[in-house]
């Protein structure tokens, strides 16, 4: 007779995770463990592609995998900037940015990302 109730009778509650893989990964963990010091030997007589490789490789077993995400926008998502450089000077002109100071050029940087309606926090009398 097949359950037609939606109730679940017996088994593993969910969200506890299963006996047997919770001992597997305990298991595996001590033989990383346990032989550090040769996997460190073995990946050093690699050649630095395959070193790499094998790391990637190995991490997987250790950092959680990241989900792959998609970015959209909109072009109403951008904020246009304007910058007035004032009468005379040529907006096509080139720029050479390794003439300026550090000042100079945190000082661009600060006006570029500044959003103009917001308090600096600096008094102008």
């Amino acid at each position: 007779m097949a359950n037609n109730t939606g109730q679940k009778f017996g088994g593993r509650t969910k969200g506890i995770p299963n006996r047997t893989t919770t001992e597997i990964r305990q298991n595996f963990q001590l033989l990383i463990e346990n032989n550090l010091e040769t996997l460190d030997s073995d990946l050093k007589e690699l050649e630095p592609k395959d070193r790499i490789k094998e790391i990637l490789d190995l991490s997987k077993f250790v950092l959680p995998t990241l989900k792959a995400m998609e970015l959209s926008s909109n072009d109403n998502d951008f904020k246009k900037v304007t910058i007035n450089l004032g009468s005379g000077i040529d907006p096509n002109a080139e720029v050479d940015y390794s003439q300026l100071s550090n000042e100079a050029l945190l000082e661009i940087a600060n006006a570029t990302t500044k959003d103009p309606n917001a308090d600096n926090g600096t008094d102008n009398n």
